[in-house]
């Protein structure tokens, strides 16, 4: 909350600084308080989230491989926690201390899938808590799954591949609009000005903001695939 509110403080005093209108005061401030935090808390959470998918597939193997030599689930988990990297193997530490506090395996996994909210742990966490339940091969099943996970990836790297192209025509596109402002800017201030000190350019440059937001909403939904 520190944080947040010295962001919004800051961007407010930027735009301040720079002389803009002065109804974009206000408008900084939460846009920095709550905004910005939160597109860079969005985009640290979808990297953990997709560096975890990367390697959950070898760790459900190690599992695999564990359960067909005779091991348990449980020293199947201690390997997982020693051997792969972060994040898998701290948030497989934490199942591991559960199971020793007393938690059941529905337990600990439950709270792994809400620190880890993806598809691929929910499924993981079905898989163990139904074997415990009903019984089964174990390994058959774990092993079924992570042929499913593997594919789930190559999918989402096809998709990523084939939507590439349009992401670069988005970035280049809103972005020109800021880069023919700055050229403006230095080569010819004096017009670029009259946006900031007169009424209309105050109301156009609304406008190109609303234009802005909506065409990037609307570009991210073409680009954009769930998988």
């Amino acid at each position: 909350m520190i944080l947040s509110g010295i962001t919004g403080v800051t961007l407010a005093f930027v735009a301040w600084a720079m002389g803009a209108p002065s109804f974009l005061w206000p408008v900084a401030l939460p846009i920095g308080a709550f905004g910005l935090p939160k597109l860079l808390l969005s985009f640290l959470t979808k990297r953990r989230k997709a560096k975890f998918t990367t390697y959950f597939a070898d760790a459900i193997d190690i599992i695999v491989r564990g359960v067909r030599s005779g091991l348990t689930v449980g020293e199947c988990l201690n390997i997982v926690a020693r051997e792969m990297p972060a994040p898998i193997g701290p948030e497989i530490t934490l199942v591991n201390e559960g199971i020793k506090l007393g938690m059941t395996m529905g337990e600990v996994l439950q709270r792994l899938s809400d620190r880890v909210p993806t598809p691929e742990v929910r499924f993981f966490t079905i898989v163990l808590i139904t074997q415990q339940t009903t019984g089964g091969n174990l390994a058959e099943t774990l092993a079924k799954l992570s042929d499913v996970l593997r594919s789930r990836k190559r999918m989402r790297d096809k998709v990523t591949a084939m939507s590439s192209e349009a992401k670069a025509s988005a970035a280049i596109i809103g972005s020109l609009p800021f880069i023919l402002s700055g050229a403006l800017a230095v080569l010819q201030p004096h017009l670029i000005k009259l946006l900031f000190i007169t009424t209309t350019g105050n109301l156009w440059i609304g406008i190109g903001i609303v234009m802005m937001l909506v065409g990037s909403l609307v570009m991210r939904q073409m680009i954009h695939f769930d998988i």
